[in-house]
């Protein structure tokens, strides 16, 4: 019965246009090249770090009132909303004219991930409780999550056609508006049962606004398990986005030893190796999403949450002395390593964290989390880049995995129980 129903699950239309979206989604050709184009356009790593911070401090200011505005107004409203703003980053992008349009970049795709992040999950899981199946939340959210690494994973191989045929890197952040126009239709097309989880009309009024973002931060900090999860969450998840980047410069300055950055980033093979190995790599991270259940059938959500903290920060730690070596394959590896874990975790914790979470305030309390992402995330992006430009890549990452350990016992989840949201 329960393979049946799984099966079903796989065939259903809306399950599939949930995978399809995050396919498009994840078509960010520029990804494994960010990095390079800005140090090649004179972007300092303290500017970097600045530029990562800004577009975390927007989604950081806007998460909660976003997951609100999700919950009263209409998610498929928010999300056409969302892709608008990412299409108008891709334009300040490509138009390379400095700091200042970098920052509006970030200011304009930071609000496009505030407007998104926790608003797509909650839609998922409200058709799942419609559908009363709601005991299948791992299991639907790491495919459609697997679909989101397909897709990274063909973006990272055109990305590389891409390369070799544009006049420059710029056009590909114009080549990046076509997917998103796609999902934003495809958006369009959702039912209007996912829109709000009431059916009435609902005005909007200040008192209403602070009295529901009031309502969502109680939520999530009264219970202990919650709130032990949510930091768990954010800091694990905001170290992901902070270093993931950097991988790029690590691995240029190990494959390219003894030449400035500056002067590699226009080679044409390093960019070509690159995008390989994040095609690789995002297949990779497409199966481990796609059989994260699996490992939280035998192992239990809390077992797996924790030791992904410990391999997360046992993996930075190694990759900054992979770097003082010059040791790329194993850079690599880590690096592998480090997005394996990351998405064997993500499905595993998303259902255990919505268990906790009452149906009207999914969006709200899981845009909390994202919002706490953005906090950790900021702070460590501007602390990075501002090492890195003093003391290197790999002594930053050597601190860095240290006191990520250190962290990890105050967060871990072990012996914490909590209570099933009704």
């Amino acid at each position: 019965m329960q393979a049946e129903l799984k099966n079903e699950i796989k065939k259903n239309y809306q399950i599939k246009k949930f995978s399809w979206y995050g396919l498009l989604k994840n078509l960010r050709f520029f990804e494994p090249y960010l990095l390079i184009y800005l140090l090649a356009d004179g972007i300092t790593f303290t500017q970097i770090g600045i530029l990562m911070a800004i577009r975390e401090v927007i989604i950081y200011v806007f998460e909660i009132p976003s997951g609100v505005l999700a919950d009263k107004f209409g998610k498929k409203k928010e999300m056409l909303l969302c892709f608008s703003f990412y299409i108008i980053s891709f334009v300040f992008f490509f138009l390379q004219a400095g700091f200042g349009f970098y920052i509006a970049a970030m200011v304009f795709y930071g609000l496009g991930d505030a407007f998104r992040t926790g608003t797509h999950k909650a839609m998922i899981m409200q058709y799942l409780q419609q559908q009363k199946w709601g005991d299948y939340k791992s299991f639907v959210y790491g495919r459609t999550r697997s679909f989101s690494l397909i897709g990274s994973a063909i973006s990272s191989i055109l990305s590389v056609l891409l390369v070799l045929y544009l006049p420059g890197l710029r056009w590909i952040f114009l080549v990046c508006i076509l997917p998103y126009i796609a999902d934003f239709f495809l958006i369009l097309s959702y039912p209007e049962s996912l829109d709000r989880t009431e059916d009435e009309k609902v005005s909007f009024s200040f008192k209403m606004f602070y009295s529901e973002t009031w309502l969502s931060l109680k939520t999530a900090f009264s219970d202990k398990t919650l709130r032990k999860t949510l930091f768990n969450s954010s800091s694990f998840q905001g170290t992901v986005k902070t270093i993931k980047d950097y991988v790029q410069p690590l691995l240029v300055s190990s494959l390219a030893v003894g030449f400035i950055i500056s002067d590699v980033s226009d080679d044409k093979t390093i960019k070509i190796i690159l995008g390989l190995f994040y095609f690789v790599m995002n297949l990779l991270n497409s199966a481990a999403s796609r059989n994260a259940y699996r490992f939280s059938d035998r192992f239990g959500a809390k077992r797996i949450i924790n030791i992904t903290f410990i391999l997360l920060s046992a993996a930075i730690f190694f990759t900054g002395l992979a770097s003082l070596g010059n040791l790329s394959v194993l850079i690599m590896i880590l690096f592998i390593l480090i997005n394996t874990a990351n998405n064997v975790r993500r499905p595993v914790l998303i259902g255990n964290l919505s268990d906790k979470i009452k149906a009207n305030q999914r969006a709200s309390v899981l845009s909390i989390e994202s919002q706490l992402t953005s906090f950790y995330t900021a702070v460590g992006a501007f602390l990075i880049g501002f090492s890195i430009d003093r003391i290197g890549l790999s002594y930053t990452f050597l601190i860095f995995g240290v006191l990520l350990a250190l962290l990890q016992i105050v967060v871990s989840l072990k012996g914490v129980e909590g209570k099933q949201a009704v």
